[in-house]
Formats: structure tokens, sequence, C-alpha cells
């Protein structure tokens, strides 16, 4: 509120300098050292996915969020093993990309993702390039492709509202136990039918279908 009340052109520059700054902050941060100290199989500089299927791959660290470490991450995994085979993938807040690459392993068709934040599109595709594989950062077009959603519920809902589309099939996570009531709630409300739910150190993924 207290911005409301400064000059216009002050407040523009404090927010140039606000954004310099974090930019500035993120540069310095090591994130192999991040990364090796959080990631569980980190070696040579890379993270090592192993995937239910016996697939696995690498990928780069960075500071897009997905280095295997959270129970989120791992959630969205196991539950996407059985639905994206074949099926076009649309990975909304892709983060490192580790989940859109996942899929890709677990024998997706086209790949599509999208995050608010420009490092993690970066940190996207530079893993992308690294496993040599396609990522299209939009929408899909055309098709009604299986939606993964791997953030907390307050960005799910915002995400949702910026990328709402039919679905095949809706995979989610980040919601907490505490939350579970609400969260179910908030899914019907969007037409979302519960297929199948899993927790995981006090985290909740969810599988969806679209009510007909």
């Amino acid at each position: 509120m207290e911005n409301a009340f400064l000059p216009r052109t002050f407040s523009l520059r404090l927010s140039l300098i606000c954004v310099t700054f974090f930019c500035q902050m993120s540069a310095e941060i090591d994130w192999e050292e991040q990364w090796a100290i959080h990631a569980p199989h980190f070696k040579d500089g890379k993270a090592q996915v192993k995937l239910p299927t016996k697939n696995t791959f690498e990928i780069l660290p960075g500071p897009g969020f997905g280095d295997f470490s959270h129970p989120t991450t791992r959630l969205m995994v196991d539950l996407m093993t059985f639905f994206v085979s074949e099926e076009n993938v649309f990975d909304i807040g892709c983060g490192s990309g580790i989940l859109s690459i996942a899929a890709r392993k677990m024998g997706a068709s086209k790949l599509f993702a999208c995050d608010i934040d420009k490092e993690a599109i970066k940190h996207t595709m530079k893993n992308a390039a690294f496993n040599k594989l396609d990522i299209n950062i939009e929408t899909p077009p055309d098709s009604k492709p299986v939606v993964l959603m791997n953030m907390i519920y307050s960005e799910q809902k915002n995400a949702w509202k910026e990328h709402k589309l039919p679905f095949t099939t809706l995979i989610t996570s980040g919601i907490l136990t505490t939350e579970k009531k609400d969260y179910l709630t908030y899914a019907y409300n969007q037409g979302w039918q519960l297929m199948h739910e899993a927790i995981l150190d006090g985290w909740l993924g969810y599988v969806f279908k679209e009510i007909a």
C-alpha cells in the first residue's frame, strides 16, 4: 500500500532495482553446489533420475524446480507411469523440465511446457537439448493432452485460470494433506473427476479425468 503514495517514476525505479537485485542474487547461486547437496543421485555435475519403468536419464542443475529430491516430484513421476505413453503432454510449471523429460522416457508423443519463470524455461530447454529431445514452449494447439501440474494449491489455481483446457488426464501434486478437503472441492468445481490419490511425506498427488 505504501508504494501507492510514491511518485510513479520513483516506484518504477524501485521495482527495477528490486528485480535487478533478485537477478544478481540468482546469478550468484552455485546451482551445481545446491543440487549436489539435495539431489538424491548427483554425480559429475548431473542429477540422475531413475523412473519406475527402469529407464534413467540425467538433468543439469539450474534454477528450475525439480531435482528429484522433493516428494511431490516423486509422486508425479509415479502417477505419470500409467497415463503418458503415446499421449501429448502439457507440463504446466515445467521448472527444470524433469517431468517433461520423464514423460518422453515413458513413451509420450509430443511435449508442451510453460512456466512463469523465464529462467526456468531456459533451464527446461537446456535439459531438453542435453537429452536430445524437443519441448514446445506453448499450450497444445489442438489435442486433449495429459496435463501435469506440480505446484502448491494457490499456484495451481492461478495457473489453471490462465491455461485451462480440455484434457485426457490431469495429474497434480503440491497439495498438503491439510488442504485435501478444500482442494477436492475446488477440483470438483473445475469439472475434475477424482480417479486416484497418493500420499508421500505429507504431500498428496492426484489423477483426475474430466467430468462427462
